[in-house]
């Protein structure tokens, strides 16, 4: 494996991305639910992607195949949401170019859930009952999709969540997946990172800093024990809310001694918390949870304080690997070129998650129900080289599980550039 190394695009100057070894990672990417905005009214749906027609799974074979989005198109993580929006029209586009699934196209419909729980669940709802959707992605925080669960399974509804608590994951319920993962599964990897390559400290003093939710916290709590029995310290447990502005969490960072924190954020507070950091002296290293930051963030910020854990590697645009090819194509015809654009918050994974839903698609033809889905994603295994591979699910695992990928700003290169293609992940325990 080679470290340190970049690739430059000729499309955006100073802005490369780092290629290497195709790894790819399911765990851990959501938000707390405490991003939540004060108007809870339902959001109406859109339509992309296909012929237009609102006809589900039944009928003529030659209908639509309904595939529904109920996330939080507006709010704090909207933009993560777009980006998950772009991946999924850029991989239901190229079916649609060629016929579609036998005959049958993908029509993608979206219901903003404004990051409500109560929302989410009449938003799936709608998706269910009255678009007749074959199966859908969820919302990205990880209470939303919770409060989401009973939806899909009165229903039957293949629900793909951004991600759950473990105790929903492990052992796996029908219809019940998730995009990233789980958040406990980057236990190992974010102390593998603290304790050996790159920052190898041998008595870390750590300071944890998260967004209240059901799924964050047994993460950190699992970082917490980790670090104590390796001989470590936790100086700061800092749970915070929807605040955007971490000045007063970085005084706290500071004041408690830590020599590294290890976080789980929205972008718009790892902004914040580096810059105050920053504006106040501080070097201390931050171990940022995957989806925190995106290629796009990192050029942005230029700090070589922060390790970014990614769910997939970053996608080099010049690569010649066919799937790559496929995917910049597809993203050029919504007009997102260039290596920040594709490398765009949540876009790759959530083409990856649309890619294995097309597959199990594929296995049932033009005549699938929901049942059906529902068995074929646990039969799929995609390899998508240069984007994301072995993205998969079983039986007994509805989480996508590997390695995760590590990044850095460099500030000799002026770019961002690859540590680690190894980082380790965890599976869920067994209850």
């Amino acid at each position: 494996m080679t470290t340190g190394s970049r690739i430059s695009s000729a499309n955006m100057p100073n802005e490369g991305v780092t290629h290497m070894k195709n790894r790819r990672y399911g765990a851990a990417a959501a938000l707390a639910s405490s991003l939540v905005l004060l108007t809870a009214a339902c959001s109406s749906s859109g339509s992309s992607a296909s012929s237009g027609s609102t006809s589900g799974s039944s009928g003529s074979s030659k209908a639509p195949y309904n595939i529904g989005l109920a996330a939080g198109i507006t709010g704090p993580a909207a933009a993560i949401v777009t980006g998950e929006i772009e991946g999924i029209k850029a991989a239901f586009s190229q079916v649609n170019a060629s016929g579609g699934i036998d005959g049958r196209k993908l029509n993608l419909i979206t219901s903003d859930t404004q990051n409500v729980a109560t929302t989410a669940v009449a938003a799936l709802t709608k998706l269910a009952t009255e678009n007749n959707v074959i199966a859908s992605f969820g919302d990205i925080l990880a209470n939303n999709c919770q409060a989401q669960v009973p939806v899909a399974k009165a229903h039957q509804i293949p629900l793909i969540c951004g991600t759950l608590d473990p105790e929903q994951l492990q052992p796996a319920e029908p219809y019940i997946y998730t995009e990233y993962g789980a958040e406990s599964t980057e236990t190992n990897g974010m102390t593998d990172i603290i304790e050996n390559k790159p920052l190898n400290l041998a008595h870390p003093k750590v300071a944890i800093v998260y967004l209240q939710s059901s799924s964050n916290e047994p993460l950190f709590n699992a970082v917490a024990a980790k670090i104590k029995a390796d001989g470590g310290q936790v100086v700061l447990t800092d749970p915070i809310q929807a605040q955007l502005n971490l000045s007063v969490d970085a005084s706290k960072v500071i004041s408690s001694g830590a020599n590294v924190v290890v976080e789980q954020i929205i972008p718009q507070q790892l902004q914040s918390l580096s810059q105050s950091l920053t504006n106040s002296g501080s070097k201390v290293p931050i171990v940022a949870e995957a989806t925190t930051s995106s290629y796009q963030q990192m050029v942005l910020l230029k700090n070589p304080n922060i390790y970014e854990m990614s769910l997939d590697p970053f996608v080099d645009p010049t690569s010649t690997d066919p799937a790559v090819t496929d995917y910049v194509n597809a993203l050029k015809l919504q007009g997102i070129s260039g290596v920040s654009a594709i490398n765009g918050q949540s876009i790759a994974i959530t083409y990856a998650a649309a890619e294995a839903l097309i597959d199990a698609l594929k296995m049932c033809g033009a005549s699938c129900t929901n049942t059906e889905v529902n068995t074929d994603l646990q039969k799929v295994s995609l390899n998508l080289p240069g984007i994301d591979t072995d993205y998969s699910y079983t039986s007994t695992r509805h989480y996508p599980q590997d390695t995760f990928d590590l990044y850095q700003w460099s500030s000799s290169q002026n770019d961002v550039v690859q540590l680690r293609d190894d980082v380790p992940s965890n599976p869920l325990p067994s209850s």
